[in-house]
């Protein structure tokens, strides 16, 4: 038996063309949109219901009544100062400080929390935000870089709240950071495995927005006892100088300071990690000077020759050699990487944001600190860095040169903006009409840089 299937015909072929009558003109059209529009709004009149409501000159259409509830919620937590508990916990996650941790202390424990809670920190955060150098002859600088055990972790919120009096903190905001601090569930999480929440009632979680600046605060009654010796804080990262002639009590008095420290650490809960923290003497005399290494709890304090600090690495000539090295070490592991890029053939200005990320980042950080005092060797290298990168984008880039002074007038034009900056007294204008910056009488020609 065979099926024989018919011949496809198209539908334009076996249907008959129909003629309608359609009418001319967009009034009608119109009418009967509207007529539509009226019947739509007709049936929304009969379904939802209505209610009378009061509005005032001054209301506005987009707060709702669940943004006003919200907006409540809001002032209650700065009224009541309660933190959420949700908003508290937070995932320990180890973060090694160096290559190849070997005990706890190398490793970090940065705490992560919830991206609501950051942001809520950043509105605590603007509420609480609202010359001696070795000119002198025989005489040096002695300086104490200061390592904390588990700095952030040992801040105690009673003395924090204590602190926080003194300053005139609004109580409220007080009432607030304490709850902040304390009743906090934390976890930790190493790979796939996490362990049990745990509650604490000291310390402040590192990674969180406040944290610095409530450890700023917790350290802010630490100041030195003498005109000659001067706190350098960042955080937890403290520095102690001193400004000490040979004799005996310029010494004596700088080690007074250092126990004072000592003391002070004992009563805020504070622990020093003596084996991480170093000094370093900075003496530009031909013979040098003999001073004592410092001791904290009859422990001596290693005296180095160099210090890696903020960032950069400072060494007792403050000529700041090994910065430079270090500079050129990292520019030429990312030259490496530009070039790959300019092998695939990519266009000039992909290179050139490839280099000003990577590469001018790093030549530009703490340029302002260490150019002055680069050897001109170490300038060259330096620069040959820039040519060769210049060489490859195909675009001459800035100088170190260029750089440094680009620099030096933003920070300048910065410090003259704000006259609450330390740095700000030090600016000397002319008595003149034009009021030009003088440069202050300097004996010596290698502060003129």
């Amino acid at each position: 038996m065979i099926k024989l299937t018919p011949a496809y015909v198209p539908r334009l072929r076996r249907e008959k063309v129909k003629k309608t009558g359609i009418t001319d003109g967009t009034d009608n059209v119109n009418d009967a949109a509207f007529a539509i529009a009226g019947y739509i709004q007709f049936c929304e009149d009969l379904t939802i219901p209505k209610k009378t409501i009061k509005m005032f000159p001054n209301n506005k259409p987009w707060v709702t009544p669940e943004l006003k509830h919200l907006l409540n919620q809001k002032k209650c937590l700065f009224k009541s100062g309660v933190v959420p508990s949700l908003w508290k916990q937070s995932m320990i996650v180890p973060v090694p400080k160096n290559n190849s941790p070997r005990e706890l202390n190398d490793l970090r424990p940065v705490a992560l929390t919830s991206t609501v809670m950051k942001c809520f920190e950043k509105i605590i955060l603007k509420q609480l935000l609202s010359e001696e150098h070795l000119e002198h002859p025989k005489s040096l600088v002695k300086i104490v870089f200061i390592d904390f055990s588990s700095a952030f972790n040992t801040i105690q919120p009673h003395l924090m709240v204590r602190k926080l009096l003194h300053l005139g903190v609004n109580p409220r905001l007080i009432l607030w950071i304490h709850d902040f601090l304390t009743d906090r569930k934390q976890q930790v999480k190493f790979n796939s495995h996490i362990s049990s929440l745990k509650m604490i009632n000291t310390g402040a979680p590192q990674g969180c927005v406040l944290s610095p600046i409530l450890y700023t605060l917790y350290t802010n009654d630490c100041q030195a006892s003498s005109l000659a010796h001067t706190y350098f804080k960042y955080a937890d990262d403290t520095a102690l100088v001193g400004f000490l002639h040979p004799d005996t009590s310029s010494v004596g008095g700088f080690e007074r300071e250092v126990q004072g420290f000592i003391n002070w650490c004992s009563d805020n809960f504070l622990q020093v990690n003596v084996k991480k923290t170093k000094e370093m003497l900075i003496d530009f005399s031909k013979k040098g000077i003999l001073v004592s290494p410092s001791e904290i709890n009859g422990e001596q304090i290693e005296r180095v020759s160099s210090y890696k600090y903020l960032g950069i690495e400072i060494d007792d000539k403050l000529c700041f050699n090994h910065c430079a090295q270090t500079k050129c070490k990292k520019l030429q592991q990312r030259m490496l990487f530009l070039r790959k890029l300019n092998d695939f053939r990519l266009d000039s200005s992909i290179l050139q944001l490839f280099y000003k990320s990577l590469l001018q980042s790093i030549l530009s950080f703490g340029l302002i600190c260490v150019f002055g005092n680069l050897r001109v060797q170490n300038q060259k290298k330096l620069q040959r860095i820039i040519k060769s990168a210049s060489r490859v984008i195909g675009v001459d880039q800035a100088s170190t040169i260029q750089l440094y002074n680009e620099l030096i007038l933003g920070k300048m034009e910065h410090i003259l903006a704000d006259p609450t900056h330390p740095l700000f007294p030090t600016f000397v204008r002319s008595t003149r009409s034009n009021g030009r910056i003088l440069q202050r009488a300097i004996r010596t020609a290698r502060y003129h840089k």
